[in-house]
């Protein structure tokens, strides 16, 4: 009788005759107690869509579509800079890189974030991807500078790559500047490994590399030897946390203070006795670091005593072998000053008004993802989580602001190791459930949910901050063709390279040339550019064959660190040059050569250089 009633006939259900049940066992029928609102609905709409097969992948989607955004970004972002010359980047000002940036730069840079913010909309992880833009948003953040021109090779770097290149050390000098952005690249391996640990859904581990790399602005790289140990300290980490057990209690989560322990987190108590193999690592990890960059393992050892402190890690023994071999470090080696003594020549904000907002710029991604970070333990402790291990990895590096002076270049390098707990907490602000939750409609959270936006919010204000930071020191670490000329000049003398002194702020910290140290001699500049003699008693003391490079480079760098005024630079080549005893051997518009007058063969005719 049903098979010719039209569809909206459905929704009736047909007069039935009562029935007397056969058996006391019988059920009556789902439909006759449904009621007409819940089971004849369902019924309607299978009818009206009969079940399909799975569906084929269709060539055009959401991940085609992402893809393309990837290509744009890419091309916006780096086809522009083609124009960037040096008449371009001489105009830059005390914003640095910013100013003199394409404005299609800039938008290449918002589409790539979001092309990421569109990825976390998708129902399932589309790794190829999320690998892709995870990538491109490396190497353009942290490449943008090297591709321009407007960065100069980190200090010890160029040694390290000359140990195995076979080109020139100009060429080993052309590839350090891509120094910084393969030190970043290497670091996404811990990350990764620690990104295993986090018990939460596919968005929130990709999300939390993502919002590391665009807050790694604070991480030091201005030499090798740097880089080397930031490094070494994200291997720590990751060695420590693989250590620390993914608990699979009830609800996966941690047991909270006051909740009896389950049958399963007392055995997972066994994990936390190290094996032999990872405390050995761990210990020859630290060692490394420790030689390469002493204050970099306070902050390794903090992280390791906290873990310790809060039972997430039994390793007892090496945390005291690693606290004798730190105090015996600094004692027998005489580093106790380097470690509890800030960097020397960091970077300030003295200059123009405008040199002033790199200090606000580079607070406020800080704050945010601090604050996201605060949020995300909040959020995870709202849902059960505890949250002890990445609360530790974020807190513990600031335990060493007791120990050491506190400045700009200390709160900086603090920030950057705890960037690995910070970044993947605020990740969990914005995705805090564990595992893949779906709406009833079949569609999973991050289609429906307002975190991708908060992730597009947050990645396009730290990519701001990122590109104003990160690009505000390219006055002073911009190689210009005079420098380059300069320091070829002194690369090619018969008989092998001369001594090389170069003005700094008399710590010997500064914006010197990418040359060996056994060249290199960093000489205090005088504050009085008419007051030139202590350059020149510096030449006598350096030996025949040694050359005074008065760059346009280490002006600048002493214009915003020492407060030396605009014209500092054009006098002190001026009151160079009225010296009898001095003579030009090398002139151009950016690093003129001076050496003493009869001890070395003049190169070039002078010319008017920067002194007008």
């Amino acid at each position: 009788m049903t098979e010719h009633r039209p569809a909206w006939a459905l929704r009736t259900p047909l007069p039935q005759a009562a029935t007397v049940p056969s058996s006391p066992t019988s059920l009556p029928s789902p439909t006759a107690s449904a009621g007409p609102g819940f089971f004849t609905d369902s019924v309607a709409d299978v009818t009206a869509a009969p079940r399909r097969g799975p569906a084929l992948p269709l060539p055009l989607g959401p991940e085609l579509g992402i893809g393309l955004l990837l290509a744009a970004a890419l091309a916006l972002f780096w086809l522009p800079l083609r124009s960037l010359g040096d008449r371009e980047l001489d105009r830059m000002g005390d914003l640095g890189l910013v100013s003199v940036l394409p404005a299609t730069t800039f938008l290449g840079a918002g589409l790539l974030v979001l092309a990421f913010a569109s990825l976390l909309r998708l129902d399932r992880p589309h790794r190829a991807l999320l690998t892709a833009v995870l990538l491109a948003t490396l190497f353009s953040l942290h490449g943008l500078q090297a591709a321009s021109g407007a960065a100069s090779a980190p200090s010890g770097a160029v040694e390290v790559l000359a140990e195995f290149t076979t080109g020139t050390p100009a060429d080993a000098a052309t590839l350090a500047r891509w120094w910084p952005a393969a030190v970043h690249l290497l670091a996404l391996g811990p990350l990764l490994l620690m990104m295993r640990q986090v018990r939460a859904g596919w968005r929130a581990p990709w999300t939390g590399a993502w919002i590391f790399v665009l807050s790694s602005w604070a991480v030091p790289d201005g030499s090798a030897a740097e880089g080397i140990a930031h490094l070494l300290h994200l291997s720590f980490v990751a060695l420590v946390l693989v250590r620390v057990p993914r608990t699979t209690e009830p609800e996966e989560h941690e047991r909270l203070p006051g909740e009896p322990p389950s049958a399963e987190a007392e055995s997972s108590a066994e994990a936390l006795r190290p094996r032999t193999a990872v405390p050995a690592v761990v210990v020859a990890v630290f060692a490394a670091a420790l030689v390469t960059h002493a204050p970099t393992a306070l902050f390794m050892l903090a992280v390791l005593a906290g873990l310790v402190l809060a039972r997430r890690s039994q390793m007892y023994g090496p945390l005291v072998l690693l606290a004798l071999l730190t105090v015996g470090w600094a004692v027998f080696s005489g580093e106790q000053l380097r470690v509890f003594r800030p960097p020397a020549g960091a970077p300030g904000t003295e200059g123009g008004s405008a040199r002033q907002l790199l200090l606000p710029a580079g607070v406020v991604p800080a704050a945010a993802v601090l604050l996201l970070a605060w949020c995300g333990w909040w959020r995870r402790h709202s849902h059960g989580y505890s949250e002890r291990t990445l609360l530790v990895v974020a807190l513990a590096p600031a335990t060493v602001l007791l120990l050491r002076p506190m400045d700009e270049a200390v709160v900086a390098q603090m920030f950057a190791c705890a960037l690995p707990g910070t970044a993947l907490l605020a990740a969990l602000a914005l995705f805090p459930r564990a595992g893949t939750a779906t709406t009833a409609g079949g569609r999973g959270h991050g289609r429906t949910s307002a975190a991708p936006v908060g992730a597009l919010l947050a990645g396009l204000t730290l990519t701001g901050g990122f590109l104003v930071v990160h690009g505000g020191d390219a006055p002073f670490e911009r190689v210009t063709p005079g420098e380059a000329e300069a320091v070829a000049y002194v690369e090619g003398l018969p008989g092998g390279p001369g001594r090389l002194l170069w003005l700094s702020d008399g710590s010997g910290a500064g914006a010197g040339p990418a040359l060996s140290p056994h060249v290199l001699r960093p000489t205090a500049a005088p504050r009085d550019p008419v007051l030139v003699g202590g350059l020149v008693a510096a030449l006598r003391e350096a030996g025949p064959h040694a050359y005074l490079m008065a760059g346009h480079r280490q002006a600048e760098y002493l214009r915003l660190t020492a407060g030396h005024s605009a014209s500092w630079e054009r006098r002190l080549v001026r009151s160079l040059d009225a010296r009898p005893d001095l003579v030009r051997v090398l002139s151009n518009d950016d690093a003129p050569l001076y050496a003493l007058r009869g001890t070395v063969r003049v190169a070039a005719h002078p010319g008017p250089g920067r002194d007008g």
